[in-house]
C-alpha cells in the first residue's frame, strides 16, 4: 500500500483550511494525503518540528507572526520540507518575495482546484526529491574524494618512511575508479597517470604526460584550469577546478580536478591529483534548473495571456459593436477594421503564449502526422525562398497521435519556416523533414521532459543554415528570445509548450556554421482514444430573447458583453463575483434563461459558483467563459455538465450567435 503524504496546513481561516482538505480529498492522483492544521504561526512551527510533514501549505497572513518569518524559520530547520505559500488574488508581489526567500511555489486563493493544488504539491515534492538526489550525488563524490585524499595522504607518509611506498602507491592508484595523476612542481608536467585515463579518453597514458594532458581539456576551459594551477602553486594550496575533458567518441565530459601538494622538508616536490567524473551531477543540476525555468516562465506566460484576453474582450467587442451599428459608408469604418485586424493579431500572440504555458485551445483527435506534414508543406510552400530545397522523407505507416491537428500543424509550420530562415541569403539551402517511430523501453529523461515507456512518433527538421551559438542553445525555446532582426520569439516557445502539453519532448542539436536539427517526440495514440465530438453549430436560425445573468470580475468584459447582448434583445443582469451571482440566483431560481460564468474569479471561483447554482436550480443552463481551452476547462471541472464553452477573447457577433444557439429557436 503506497505511503500517504502528510500536509501541514498553517492558515487562520477555517474556511480555507476546509477548502484545502476537500480539494486534497477529491484528488484522484498518484498521491494520497493526510493533513495537520494550525491557525497560528508559532503553533505551526511546533507542529512542523514535531510531526515532520512532507509539505507545508502556508498562509502569509497570520494573526500572530509574519508568514515570511514562518517560512524562513522552516527553511532554517535541519531537514526542511517544501513550503507552498498561499496568497490572496492581487498579492502576487508578496508571493514573489516568498519565492525569493525559498518557497517551493505559491498558489492564489480563489483560483484553486484539486487538480491544480495537487499538481503544485506533487511538483514541489518531485523538485525536493531531485534536489536530494543531486545533494546525495554531491556528497557521494565528496566522500569518494575524501577517501582518495586520505589514501594519498597515507601513501605520502609511507613514501617518507620506506622505499616500497612507490610500488604501493601505484597499486592503489591503478585500483582507483577516478583518474589519478602526479605532476612536477611547479611546472605542472604530469609524470604519471593511471589506466583510468585510457578508459576516459580512449588515449594511452603517455599521451597525457608532460603537458599533453592540456590538449584534452576543452579550449574554453584551459585558461581557467591554468589560472587555478598557477594560483595553487603560488599559495601552496590544494587545487580544485571543474573542466571538460575530451573523452571517447570526441565528446566532452565534465571532470572535477583536485590536487594536493606533496611536501618534503618544508618544500613542495610533487602534486598528487585526481579527475572525478561529475557529468551526471551537472546534468541533473541543469535538468533541475531547466524544469524550474520552464515552469516559472510558463506560469508567468499563462497568467499574462489570461489577463490580456480579458482586455481583448473589451477591445474586440467594442470594435465589432461599432462595426455592427455604423452604416457601411461611415468614414471611421476603415480605421475600425484596421483596429480589429490589430486586435486579432494580439489575440494570436496571446494564443501563442497560452500554447507555451500548455493552456492553449485544443480539439484533440487521432491524427496522422504524415498527412499533417504534407498538408502544411502545401500551405507554406509558396513562402519558402526558391534557394531553399525542402525534402520530405515521410514514413507512410506512422501510428496516429492523439492531439489537436491545428497545434500539430503549428509545430510543423514553425520548424520548417524557422529552418528556412536560418539559411543565409545567397546560400543554397537544404531543409530535410523526416518522420519515424521510436520505441522507448524504460522511463527516460530529456532536458525538456520525462518520457514514459512506449512508442513515439518522431518529427525531425534539419537544415544546413547558420546554426546556433552554444550560448543561445539554452534560450531558443524561451518566450520573446530571438536572434532574428524581425521576429517576436514566440514561434519556438509555442512549439515547446504544445509538445510538453502532449507529453512529448523536443531537442535541438546545432553547431555554428553547420546547421541545426530539431527533434520532436510525441506519444503514439492508444487504441482507447476516440475522435472528439464537434461543438454544436454556432449559426442559429431565429432565436428567442432571454434573461441572462453575466458573471465576471472584469468590468470591461461585463460592459462589452452586456452591450452586445442587450442590443440582441436580451435582458442582462451583471454579477461581479461568484457570491453575488449565487445570491441573485437564490433570489430568483427560475428567473434566468442562461448564465454566462467566468471560470477564473478570485475568492469564490467559477467552479464553486457552478456547484452552488446547480444546487439551487439543476436545470439552469450555464456557459463557462475562459481564456483557457475547452479541454483545460473540462479537466478542471472534472466532467461536470455545462451547457457550453465560450473562448476568450470573443467578438460581438460570436457572442450573439452562440448565445442564440444556446437559448434555442423562439
Amino acid at each position: 500500500m503506497p505511503a500517504r503524504t502528510s500536509i501541514l496546513i498553517i492558515d487562520d481561516s477555517p474556511i480555507d483550511r476546509d477548502l484545502f482538505r476537500r480539494l486534497l480529498q477529491r484528488r484522484n492522483g498518484t498521491l494520497s494525503f493526510d493533513w495537520i492544521e494550525e491557525e497560528h504561526g508559532r503553533a505551526g512551527l511546533d507542529q512542523f518540528r514535531g510531526a515532520h510533514p512532507d509539505c507545508v501549505l502556508l498562509d502569509l497572513n497570520l494573526p500572530d507572526m509574519d508568514g515570511l518569518e514562518v517560512l524562513r524559520s522552516i527553511l532554517q530547520e535541519p531537514d526542511p520540507c517544501p513550503v507552498i505559500v498561499v496568497t490572496a488574488h492581487g498579492n502576487e508581489r508578496v508571493a514573489v518575495e516568498a519565492m525569493k526567500s525559498g518557497a517551493a511555489d505559491y498558489v492564489v486563493k480563489g483560483s484553486l482546484s484539486e487538480e491544480g493544488l495537487s499538481h503544485v504539491i506533487e511538483n514541489a515534492l518531485e523538485k525536493r526529491a531531485l534536489q536530494r538526489k543531486v545533494e546525495q550525488q554531491r556528497l557521494a563524490i565528496e566522500e569518494r574524494n575524501r577517501e582518495l585524499e586520505s589514501a594519498l595522504q597515507r601513501e605520502r607518509d609511507a613514501r617518507n618512511a620506506a622505499e616500497q611506498s612507490e610500488s604501493r602507491y601505484r597499486t592503489l592508484a591503478e585500483a582507483m575508479p577516478q583518474v589519478v595523476w602526479t605532476a612536477d612542481h611547479p611546472d605542472g608536467n604530469w609524470d604519471y597517470v593511471n589506466q583510468s585515463w585510457s578508459r576516459l579518453t580512449g588515449a594511452p597514458p603517455d599521451r597525457a604526460l608532460g603537458l599533453g594532458w592540456l590538449d584534452f581539456i576543452d579550449p574554453q576551459d584551459r585558461p581557467h584550469v591554468t589560472e587555478s594551477w598557477d594560483s595553487a602553486v603560488a599559495k601552496v594550496a590544494p587545487l580544485e577546478a571543474q573542466c571538460r575533458v575530451r573523452s571517447t567518441g570526441d565528446t566532452f565530459r565534465w571532470q572535477l580536478m583536485r590536487a594536493l601538494p606533496l611536501m618534503q622538508e618544508g618544500r613542495t616536490v610533487k602534486w598528487l591529483g585526481t579527475l572525478t567524473d561529475i557529468e551526471d551531477q551537472r546534468r541533473a543540476e541543469r535538468l533541475l534548473h531547466q524544469r524550474q525555468k520552464l515552469e516559472s516562465i510558463g506560469v508567468l506566460a499563462g497568467g499574462v495571456a489570461h489577463d490580456f484576453n480579458n482586455l481583448l474582450v473589451g477591445i474586440i467587442g467594442g470594435v465589432t459593436y461599432a462595426l455592427e451599428v455604423l452604416p457601411p459608408d461611415h468614414e471611421v469604418r476603415p480605421v475600425l477594421e484596421m483596429a480589429f485586424k490589430a486586435s486579432d493579431r494580439a489575440a494570436h500572440l496571446t494564443r501563442q503564449m497560452l500554447a507555451y504555458a500548455g493552456k492553449g485551445g485544443f480539439q484533440v483527435e487521432n491524427v496522422d502526422l504524415a498527412q499533417i506534414v504534407r498538408a502544411t508543406w502545401q500551405l507554406i510552400q509558396a513562402s519558402i525562398p526558391g534557394s531553399v530545397d525542402v525534402k520530405l522523407r515521410i514514413r507512410p505507416d506512422l501510428p496516429p497521435i492523439h492531439a489537436d491537428p491545428t497545434q500539430l500543424q503549428q509545430i510543423v509550420m514553425n520548424l520548417i519556416i524557422n529552418a528556412s530562415e536560418a539559411i543565409p541569403a545567397g546560400q543554397q539551402g537544404i531543409v530535410i523533414v523526416s518522420t519515424s517511430v521510436e520505441r522507448i523501453d524504460a522511463p527516460s529523461s530529456t532536458w525538456s521532459a520525462d518520457l514514459d515507456p512506449g512508442d513515439y512518433v518522431v518529427l525531425e527538421v534539419s537544415d544546413n543554415g547558420c546554426g546556433i551559438e552554444p550560448a543561445d542553445l539554452g534560450k531558443v525555446f524561451d518566450p520573446f528570445f530571438t536572434t532574428k532582426f524581425m521576429g517576436r520569439g514566440l514561434g519556438l516557445a509555442a512549439v515547446d509548450g504544445i509538445v510538453r502539453r502532449n507529453k512529448g519532448s523536443i531537442e535541438v542539436d546545432s553547431s555554428p556554421g553547420k546547421g541545426s536539427t530539431f527533434r520532436v517526440r510525441l506519444p503514439a495514440s492508444s487504441p482507447s482514444h476516440e475522435i472528439r465530438a464537434s461543438e454544436p453549430p454556432t449559426e442559429p436560425g431565429k432565436s428567442s430573447s432571454g434573461r441572462i445573468l453575466l458573471v465576471d470580475d472584469e468590468p470591461i468584459v461585463c460592459n462589452t458583453a452586456r452591450t452586445a447582448l442587450e442590443r440582441a434583445g436580451h435582458v442582462v443582469q451583471v454579477a461581479t463575483g461568484g457570491r453575488e451571482a449565487v445570491e441573485m440566483v437564490s433570489a430568483s431560481p427560475h428567473g434566468y434563461s442562461l448564465v454566462l460564468l467566468d471560470l477564473g474569479m478570485p475568492e469564490f471561483d467559477g467552479e464553486q459558483t457552478l456547484d452552488a447554482i446547480r444546487s439551487i436550480n439543476p436545470g439552469l443552463p450555464v456557459v463557462i467563459c475562459s481564456g483557457y481551452s475547452d479541454a483545460d476547462v473540462q479537466s478542471r471541472l472534472r466532467g461536470k455538465p455545462v451547457t457550453g464553452f465560450l473562448q476568450k477573447p470573443f467578438d460581438f457577433r460570436t457572442l450573439k450567435s452562440k448565445v442564440a444557439a444556446w437559448l434555442g429557436p423562439g
